[in-house]
């Protein structure tokens, strides 16, 4: 099964999970409601409105994507110009396929560059980020505590990456199409 295709069954599921809710509600409220004698008390009656109103909500939320899905696909299939999250979108629901992969440009797909990019050793899990620049010294507060600065980045420079933690792919990928690179990781001596 395609992306594409579990994405439309995942929204046909939960479209049908909400109108099964709507239609469970319905039911209840009949019942509570049977010869015109409330049977719970008003309080259950305000919570089966709420959820109401929440399953609506849900409802149009989920109608509205479906929409957007659909306008997506018949624009991307009838050869339209997308914008780049268009283009993402549909690529990565299977509705596209070009790729510098597909069209011969490299033999790596834009996921599989990606794949190359993320660095995961032991505990360690980051992307690595060859435009940053490797940690500077620990920086010292109040002449006591020393603490390493560092702005929230999933990254890390190749220099703080040891070359022998990379998978054997990731080492051919930097040598043929990223010498510079390869060249920056932590070498042991």
């Amino acid at each position: 099964m395609s992306d594409s295709d579990k994405w439309l069954e995942d929204l046909q599921s939960a479209k049908s999970a909400i109108k099964s809710a709507e239609q469970a509600i319905r039911d209840v409220r009949a019942w509570v409601y049977q010869d015109g004698t409330r049977r719970f008390p008003l309080e259950l009656d305000q919570s089966f409105e709420s959820l109401d109103k929440s399953l609506q909500n849900a409802a149009t939320f989920v109608d509205a994507i479906d929409r957007k899905h659909t306008l997506l696909l018949i624009k991307g299939l009838s050869g339209q110009s997308l914008s780049r999250e268009q283009f993402l979108l549909l690529n990565a629901l299977g509705g596209l396929n070009y790729t510098n992969k597909s069209a011969g440009l490299s033999e790596y797909d834009d996921y599989e560059v990606f794949q190359n990019f993320c660095y995961e050793s032991g505990e360690v899990h980051a992307y690595i980020t060859p435009s940053m620049k490797p940690l500077g010294p620990p920086a010292t507060i109040d002449g006591t505590t020393t603490v390493e600065v560092r702005a929230f980045n999933p990254g890390l420079p190749p220099e703080e990456i040891p070359w022998d933690r990379l998978k054997p792919e990731q080492r051919l990928f930097f040598e043929r199409y990223l010498p510079d690179v390869a060249a920056r990781f932590k070498r042991e001596t």
